[in-house]
């Protein structure tokens, strides 16, 4: 079934060359100007995938990004995000916020096609069943993207849940940082492996009880083992 994907841009002509290339590629493209509009489209109509520009008239981007990760009805929808900000603390807020991906102004429209291919691959991949780690305490939902630990739900942003899912899959084998960063990200370039460290600090946190399912491997990357406390 061909994607749905909603671009909110307020540059008619940066939209109309996204539009262009996603049609050609079979996608079923809605555009819409402003945040105000792109709420109001996706409390009616469904889509599989957000392109977002940040610097938007009214609610910026940012807002909106917002806005939508922290309401459960829309946060399982990957947001990727387009902008002429370069600054790393924009690009890590968008990340920390939940956004599943960031690309800077002026952008080929190819690298755009292989970053949402990167990140729909990866959640339909995710789409099966649940996996559970000692006797059920932590359990997590590719499907609906959600992790709980001991019968509550945490609240992870979308890269912090791909690490988990990530580490998850290959419990108890040790993985690099650009091991993880290629899973995550489309362009590994733009990624450090500072920003691994980042995030999975975070993620730790959150983990609560079980952070220690988590491990770091000291000059090489992290491995989860749910036996190992």
């Amino acid at each position: 079934m061909n994607k749905k994907i909603l671009i909110v841009e307020d540059n008619s002509d940066i939209a109309e060359l996204i539009i262009y290339h996603l049609e050609k590629e079979g996608y079923f493209v809605t555009w819409v100007e402003n945040g105000e509009e792109a709420l109001i489209f996706l409390e009616n109509m469904p889509c599989d995938l957000l392109i977002l520009d940040l610097m938007l008239p009214s609610i910026s981007g940012f807002e909106v990004l917002s806005l939508l990760k922290s309401n459960f009805k829309f946060k399982a929808i990957p947001v990727i995000i387009e902008s002429a900000k370069t600054e790393d603390v924009d690009i890590v807020k968008c990340l920390q916020i939940g956004a599943e991906d960031y690309l800077t102004k002026p952008f080929h429209p190819k690298e755009l096609l292989a970053r949402i291919k990167k990140v729909i691959d990866r959640i339909d991949q995710s789409k099966e069943k649940i996996l559970t780690f000692c006797q059920g305490v932590i359990s997590i939902d590719p499907s609906n993207r959600e992790v709980s630990v001991q019968g509550n739900l945490i609240n992870l942003t979308s890269i912090e849940f791909s690490i988990l899912e990530f580490l998850a899959r290959n419990s108890n084998k040790v993985l690099t940082r650009d091991q993880m960063i290629d899973f995550i990200w489309a362009d590994k370039n733009q990624v450090t492996t500072r920003v691994i460290d980042v995030h999975v600090n975070y993620l730790r946190k959150k983990l609560n009880s079980c952070s220690g399912f988590v491990r770091t491997i000291r000059g090489v990357g992290y491995i989860f083992q749910p036996d190992t406390k």
